[in-house]
């Protein structure tokens, strides 16, 4: 009989096959850091909670043939600590006798005990199965901005980074040159971070919570994405304290997406600026990010434009906070689901992989 249960570390190799077979077109054995990789996400997460547990799929043969990661993640609401569990990676193996596999997962899923469930990577069918039973799409959080920029321009000379000259573009007014901020940029220090969360999204009712060993992992497990590039983790402030910080990606091609950035609410255009000059710096062409609604004109008048991006889904057991991510009174960046994960960088393409496995998936 089938059963779903409970993932465990003995199970990887075969979560590992079964992520292969299904995303990587076709039965090859998988890499070592794939595994690697499941363990890094699944069981090395100092938040691992094992009332919130990866789900399993087993035939009635006991081989695994789908899968749904989970990953415990803390928010608090209007000052009440709310846990949460993002989903993740929901894969079934081909095959009708599977057809409900996913459904059943996801079913299993949402009967835990968090009180919020998330998830920004769904593609359409599990999106489809997310509101079969009760999920929500949340279309402002599905937003995303880009904003072209043109590699001539940059923070330029160290006269021009101390005395704040941001440049957003050809000829467009720079608030921080006019007010003369004297702005500095660092590594982002993770005490500082933890400190000031709270103040700089005192605007928002939900917002996510971190600490030390969280982010340490989490910054750790992100870097060095093949596709996004190198994380970069930075702060910026001036004489009066931090204004903000933010946590990107840049490629070799010069596209850089932006995990998040948070900054004062009277800074925040001042900090997308700085960031915008620092990027051209490095030699970006191109920068997006997620919308934060409470920026929205911010990020037009930077000649932002916005496009819709990975569906961004949510159930939670209080319809009050579930409402308040549907108005946009939330902080959810793309650290606060899987976006960031880079599970596919590890898959094995047909001329790489070597002779195909003959082992089921799951065996």
């Amino acid at each position: 009989m089938d059963r779903i249960r409970a993932f465990t570390e003995s199970d990887i190799p075969a979560a590992a096959r079964l992520y292969q077979a299904v995303f990587g077109g076709g039965r090859w054995a998988p890499s070592d850091a794939l595994e690697d990789y499941f363990r890094d996400v699944f069981f090395e997460n100092p938040w691992r909670d094992p009332r919130l547990p990866s789900l399993v799929y087993e035939n009635d043969r006991r081989m695994i043939v789908g899968f749904l990661g989970v990953m415990p993640r803390r928010f608090t609401f209007k000052g009440r600590s709310l846990t949460a569990a993002v989903s993740t990676q929901l894969m079934v193996e081909d095959g009708s006798r599977n057809r409900l596999a996913a459904l059943k997962l996801l079913r299993a899923f949402f009967s835990g005990p968090q009180d919020l469930s998330l998830t920004d990577g769904a593609n359409e069918s599990s999106r489809r199965i997310w509101k079969a039973l009760g999920g929500a799409d949340i279309p402002i959080y599905s937003l995303c901005w880009t904003r072209l920029l043109t590699a001539r321009q940059g923070l330029g000379s160290e006269a021009n980074r101390s005395s704040g000259a941001t440049e957003a573009g050809e000829g467009e007014w720079d608030p921080a040159a006019e007010r003369q901020v004297i702005l500095n940029e660092q590594e982002l220090d993770i005490p500082i971070l933890l400190d000031k969360l709270h103040a700089f999204t005192r605007r928002v009712a939900l917002r996510p919570e971190y600490d030390q060993a969280f982010l340490t992992w989490l910054w750790r497990v992100a870097d060095g994405h093949p596709r996004y590039g190198r994380l970069y983790t930075r702060m910026v402030s001036d004489a009066r304290g931090l204004r903000g910080w933010y946590v990107y990606y840049l490629n070799s091609a010069g596209s850089s997406q932006v995990l998040q950035l948070v900054a004062s609410p009277e800074s925040f255009s001042l900090v997308l600026r700085y960031l915008f000059g620092r990027l051209r710096e490095q030699g970006a062409a191109i920068v997006s990010g997620r919308l934060d609604p409470h920026y929205l004109h911010d990020l037009a008048r930077e000649q932002c434009h916005f496009t819709a991006g990975s569906a961004v889904l949510a159930q939670a057991s209080n319809s009050a906070v579930l409402e308040a991510i549907y108005k946009g009174d939330a902080l959810l960046s793309r650290l606060e689901g899987e976006w960031w994960n880079g599970f596919r960088q590890f898959l094995l393409q047909p001329q790489a992989a070597g002779p195909p496995d003959a082992r089921d998936a799951g065996s």
